[in-house]
């Protein structure tokens, strides 16, 4: 069972450590690097989550709500985890969050050309900047209401069928 709960400090260094080993192959790919500090700083005063499977830490998530918009900073899930449902997973819980506070759009930034950019694409986000190696990446949920087009859930539920988080 997925349960998202607020990160201690000991699951934050966990997820510190998580982004690099993530992130580094990805961010090679375009000659750049990781860097642990950067990530500390920009992400420690944000909503950030740790992601449980059966009691068992398996990922981050850090979030930041403004301007009817819920930024996700970083979605992370241990390798072993990924290409599985949890990254769709979580997904659902950003869609309950978005409904909770009010928000209207949701948004990221990804690597071009990653898993993780891939399956936002493919969960109806489009790109709306480009800056060199990433990309930035918004999905209005206004154009998600039943009566116009089919809901993030729908859209989960069809990646989850085919197996499209390689997150």
């Amino acid at each position: 069972m997925l349960r998202i709960a607020t990160s201690t400090g000991d699951e934050f260094e966990s997820a510190l450590h998580l982004i690099e080993e993530n992130m580094a192959p990805v961010l090679s790919c375009h000659g750049l690097s990781c860097d642990r500090s950067w990530n500390r700083t920009n992400l420690e005063n944000k909503d950030n989550y740790s992601i449980f499977i059966d009691r068992h830490w398996v990922g981050f998530l850090s979030l930041e709500a403004s301007n009817q918009r819920l930024f996700v900073h970083t979605l992370q899930l241990l390798p072993a985890r990924q290409g599985n449902i949890y990254g769709l997973l979580v997904f659902r819980w950003l869609g309950e969050q978005a409904k909770e506070k009010s928000v209207t759009m949701l948004a990221c930034k990804a690597v071009r050309g990653s898993a993780a950019a891939n399956l936002y694409q493919r969960l109806g986000f489009s790109i709306t900047a480009e800056h060199g190696a990433l990309i930035e990446l918004a999905l209005s949920l206004d154009k998600l209401r039943p009566d116009r087009q089919p809901t993030l859930m729908g859209r989960l539920l069809r990646c989850e069928k085919n197996n499209g988080d390689h997150h």
